[in-house]
């Protein structure tokens, strides 16, 4: 149990990669990156700042599209039923800030073809 509750080490993430590159999203009040992981044969972890993303605006993403999901059906449990309540969200704009704030710089990355 040496290991036990303890972060993994970069080592044991690796081979999570072995598919592509695997990204992490690190959201806080003082700043907010992506660690890209790749399972090159250097193996490394390529830092990304995400200037235009808050916990604010995570927050409202994430809330937002769970809204959506929800208006859908696809977040419940339940079959949905004809007439029920519908949450009216424009999917574009959220998938549209999604882009800009994240996907946009980590994919940024990608073309630089550092993976």
């Amino acid at each position: 149990f040496h290991e036990f509750l303890r972060p993994r080490r970069i080592r044991a993430l690796y081979p999570a990669a072995t598919g592509g590159p695997v990204v992490c999203i690190n959201v806080h009040e003082s700043r907010c990156d992506a660690l890209v992981l790749c399972s090159s044969p250097e193996q490394v972890v390529h830092h990304v700042t995400l200037p235009d993303l808050t916990p604010l605006v995570a927050e409202v993403m994430r809330d937002k599209w769970g809204a959506y999901l929800r208006g859908q059906g696809v977040r419940s449990r339940k079959p949905k039923t004809a007439g029920a309540s519908f949450i009216p969200m424009d999917a574009a704009k959220i998938l549209s800030l999604l882009w800009e704030t994240v996907v946009g710089p980590v994919m940024q990355l990608e073309d630089d073809k550092v993976c």
